[in-house]
């Protein structure tokens, strides 16, 4: 009798059945980043990640060797597949699938992306403006309650990536900076302001049960404006 043995992935109703395995949940604008474990066989090895299905058009990347990085996504194989997405935002959500193919083998890893929204709660206030002059220094308080250990952070617009964050007392980078003032509020400060720099802004704070956040909007000119619904 002959027995004809194929690759797992060839089995489509076995590889229907998977579960994806379910990774820790995502912040909208943090990298994602895991590790998975194959028997890599010696010889020339092709590793890939795409989006399940995993057709043809859901192919990400795939390269024959130890690494590849296309855009946001990063693949790299020692020992492991290490598999990194930057700047993840809420379309990137979804189920996956890594794998390593070589001359005898094929294997392969399904996983699911789960991203949380950087903020839980908003606290809108459209009267919190803060005007600046251009090439001026602009410090806001951030009105949200928080312990000196929480996550401080800054983000624009939508809040879809951190323009800055630390669990420090304090924390700068060249544009932005965050200070701890007392135990329970910090302040959010921005260096030589520009015309580009005007817009709206939210402050936050972040624990591991939610996302405290507070919008502001910073308006730079030479001259405060006039309010923009009695033009």
């Amino acid at each position: 009798m002959k027995i004809t043995i194929l690759p797992l992935c060839f089995l489509l109703a076995v590889c229907a059945a998977q579960k994806p395995l379910v990774l820790p949940t995502v912040l909208e604008g943090e990298d994602f980043r895991s590790s998975f474990s194959f028997a890599v066989p010696s010889g020339q090895t092709q590793i890939y990640l795409c989006r399940l299905p995993c057709e043809p058009r859901d192919m990400l990347m795939q390269v024959h060797g130890q690494r590849t990085k296309s855009g946001r996504y990063n693949l790299r194989l020692d020992g492991q597949v290490h598999v990194a997405i930057t700047q993840v935002i809420k379309q990137d959500a979804g189920d996956y699938r890594v794998g390593l193919i070589s001359a005898t083998s094929e294997e392969h890893i399904d996983f699911q992306l789960k991203v949380k929204d950087l903020c839980d709660i908003v606290d809108i206030d459209e009267k919190r403006e803060f005007w600046a002059s251009p090439g001026s220094d602009l410090t806001v308080p951030c009105g949200v309650h928080l312990q000196p250990k929480n996550r401080k952070f800054l983000c624009r617009e939508d809040c879809t990536a951190f323009l800055i964050e630390t669990t420090d007392e304090k924390g700068y980078s060249a544009k932005y900076g965050l200070e701890l003032v007392g135990r329970n509020s910090f302040n959010a400060i921005f260096k030589n302001l520009s015309a580009s720099d005007a817009g709206r802004y939210r402050c936050g704070k972040g624990c591991v049960r939610r996302f405290d956040c507070q919008e502001f909007t910073i308006r730079v000119n030479d001259t405060p404006l006039e309010n923009e619904d009695e033009k």
